[in-house]
Parts: C-alpha cells; structure tokens; sequence
C-alpha cells in the first residue's frame, strides 16, 4: 500500500514559502539584514568616536567588526551605501597605526565598493577621500 498524503494545512497550497530573511551572526548574536546595517552604522559611530579620541585601534576594531557584519555571505550584501565609508575610515586609522600595507588595500576596496555606485556629491567625496588615503599610504 503507498503512503497516505497528509493535506495541506496551508492556505497557500502549491505556493513556495518565501525565502527567509537573510541573517548574519556577529558575537553570537544573529540579525536580519536590515538589523545588520542599523548595528553596522552603530559600530561605525563608535569607530568615529575612538578616531576622534585617538584611539586607532580601537577605531580599527569597530570599522572592522561592522565590515565583517556588512560582508558576511548571509549579511545579503546589505550596507551598500556604508561598505566604501567603514573601508576608508579603517584605512584612515590604520595609517594613523602605520599600517600603510593594510591602509592601501583598504582604499582600494573602498574605491571598489564606489564603483558602479549610484554617483552624486557623496560618492565624489568618498571617493577623494579613498584616493587621498591610498596615495598617503
């Protein structure tokens, strides 16, 4: 005898469930993609804040934790916008640090990051800025 099928309980029988929200794990804790940027902008401020103090470590760790949250493979590619600003203010920290090397690779993805990107005064800024700290490095 063949197996029974049980019915469909659902209301949209024969229709695929959408795809679940992408998510990404930083520290143990697990965001929607959506999250993963609110996070990232959060950290990149904190990034700003220990720049700002001199703390260039520290700063390099913030705006490294956020790109690892944006860059993840389950992040969904979110942050679009933030990606080339967290990589040139972590090259901006890193030359402070005298990682010239580091700081070179990291304006060069930013500059990557910029390319192909919706343009405007805002994109020209970060790109000057790229520029500006890949030829410092």
């Amino acid at each position: 005898p063949s197996p029974r099928k049980r019915p469909s309980t659902s209301k949209m029988s024969g229709v695929s469930p959408p795809p679940p929200t992408s998510v990404t794990a930083v520290d143990g804790v697990v965001c929607t993609t959506a999250a993963a940027t609110v996070t990232a902008q959060s950290l990149k401020e904190t990034g700003n804040d220990a720049f700002a103090s001199g703390n260039y470590a520290a700063a390099a760790q913030s705006y490294s934790e956020a790109l690892s949250l944006l860059s993840a493979p389950s992040g969904g590619g979110g942050g679009g916008d933030l990606l080339p600003v967290l990589y040139s203010n972590r090259a901006a920290s890193l030359l402070r640090l005298g990682r010239n090397g580091d700081a070179e690779r990291d304006c060069t993805a930013a500059l990557a990051a910029l390319a192909g990107g919706r343009g405007g005064d805002a994109c020209a800024r970060h790109r000057v800025k790229a520029l500006y700290r890949r030829a410092a490095a």
